[in-house]
């Protein structure tokens, strides 16, 4: 076996490298085409427009539903010059060399004796397509991942090196400014899981006793609230209070109206199109403490547990991109699960070169990666300046999106078209009465589908066509 094979430091440094240029590459194919990549592009380029770093702009108004963390990194980019669709996209790449780097560390972590486990993390990681469709865009979920990633890495060596706790800390914090709380939630699991374990097996965690532990717990909370403070001091409360009710508990609390969750939703979200890798990690988080004889270990299995009876419960929108948080772990226990094994270390890289195939292997043509969905996003950057260049000072302008196979997002609407200027937003067909009569009086410049036109024509029978734009959309005016 090649002596590059065996030194498995220097592999994982070539493999991370490797990947890293080759996806780096890949960056400017194709376009944004994600109802939410637009959004990051519009709140992105707000700190531009509006010379604010201070406060999140979406559709040109503040915005607290999230952090600023990767919106502030496009931003950098977009300032020198970069072009849109790379600089959206570029930090969602970094955060992708960062949780490869972080995979193989975990799985190093657990299982030192078997130092091959970590390249092979990495082979694994890299082989999911969930994983680089979302590196591979301006989506949030990348760094979500990393920063969760990082946390319980350094909550795992914590437990016995309580100086980590300290890295968690600040991983939480940029976890927080990233999109969510969600690496807080995941390492105070991790310490209930291994806590719990340690306690009913006997077994002494010495980085739960250390003075650093309270300390460095109490740092992650400033720090995770940090951006939600200094929005409630710059915006009042108010806003921040409806923004953590809709992200936060109105997604996730239990609703009785819609009960719970069934099994088939749930392989849906968890499971997806990677069953192998998934359930392989499922059973081995399972199956890996009494194997490897650690406690620690039950800590993964808490928080892979709990985040299952959070899908169950919720009772809002919750998507499979989430699960994303937990690939890394997975594909780190996964790899220990494999060359913990007593097989030759030439059976246990077979293994992980099938696992990976049936994955269809670490890399992905850009195609894969940037295929458009079931409406013409083509249209978000070609329909819309046309708007934009004909919107008048005294116009407001109104966008239809009800309709989901032809709606624009409102990102978009708000960077192509808005001229900088609030503008209104139909999400639902209800609001077609009321929010356009509010704005009687005032002259109005719309984009919609041609069907989405013809149901508002219903109404306002007064809307005059402009244009008609391809593949399929109508721009008119209301007049008072």
């Amino acid at each position: 076996m090649n002596s590059w094979l065996r030194d498995p430091q220097k592999l994982g440094l070539i493999l991370i490298s490797g990947l890293a240029l080759f996806y780096l590459t890949q960056l400017p194919v194709g376009q944004l085409y994600r109802f939410d990549e637009f959004l990051t592009l519009d709140r992105t380029s707000g700190f531009l427009r509006f010379g604010d770093w201070t406060t999140v702009y979406s559709s040109n108004l503040p915005n607290f539903q999230k952090p600023p963390l990767q919106y502030w990194m496009g931003a950098v980019f977009l300032g020198a010059g970069v072009d849109e669709t790379v600089a959206i996209r570029i930090p969602s790449w970094i955060f992708s060399v960062v949780c490869l780097i972080a995979t193989a560390s975990l799985a190093r972590s657990i299982a030192p004796a078997h130092p091959h486990a970590a390249p092979a993390a990495v082979i694994l990681l890299a082989s999911s397509t969930e994983f680089w469709s979302h590196a591979m865009s301006g989506m949030l979920e990348t760094g979500s991942a990393a920063f969760v990633t990082l946390a319980l890495l350094f909550a795992w060596r914590a437990v016995q090196s309580p100086s980590n706790w300290w890295w968690a800390a600040v991983a939480v914090g940029l976890g927080a400014l990233q999109k969510s709380p969600g690496a807080l939630a995941a390492v105070a699991v991790f310490v209930a899981g291994a806590a719990l374990a340690a306690r009913l097996l006997g077994v002494a965690l010495p980085g739960l006793r250390s003075r650093i532990f309270p300390a460095a717990g109490l740092l992650a909370l400033c720090l995770a609230v940090a951006w939600p403070l200094l929005q409630i001091l710059l915006h009042g409360p108010a806003a921040i209070r409806s923004a953590v009710d809709n992200e936060l508990i109105g997604r996730f609390s239990p609703d009785a109206a819609s009960g719970m969750r069934g099994l088939g939703d749930v392989w849906g979200i968890v499971i997806r199109d990677e069953p192998f890798l998934r359930l392989g990690a499922i059973a081995g988080l399972f199956v890996l403490p009494w194997l490897l004889r650690d406690p620690r270990l039950f800590g993964f299995t808490a928080v892979v547990v709990g985040y299952i009876a959070s899908i169950v419960l919720a009772g809002g929108p919750v998507y499979p991109r989430y699960t994303l948080n937990l690939v890394p772990l997975f594909c780190a226990v996964v790899a220990v699960w494999i060359f913990q094994s007593q097989a030759s270390l030439r059976r246990k890289w077979i293994v992980t070169g099938i696992m990976s195939l049936l994955l269809l292997g670490p890399l992905k043509p850009a195609i894969l990666l940037s295929g458009q969905s079931s409406r013409d996003q083509a249209a978000q950057s070609t329909v819309l300046p046309t708007v934009g260049a004909q919107l008048q000072d005294d116009e407001t302008l109104v966008a239809c999106g009800w309709d989901r196979k032809t709606r624009f997002s409102p990102g978009a609407v708000s960077f192509y078209a808005s001229n900088g200027r609030p503008f209104v937003y139909l999400a639902h067909k209800d609001d077609l009465g009321p929010r356009l009569r509010a704005l009687t009086g005032r002259p109005i410049r719309g984009i919609c589908s041609s069907s989405s036109f013809a149901e508002l024509n219903e109404i306002f029978g007064a809307a005059q066509v402009v244009e008609r734009l391809a593949p399929d959309y109508v721009m008119f005016v209301l007049r008072p």
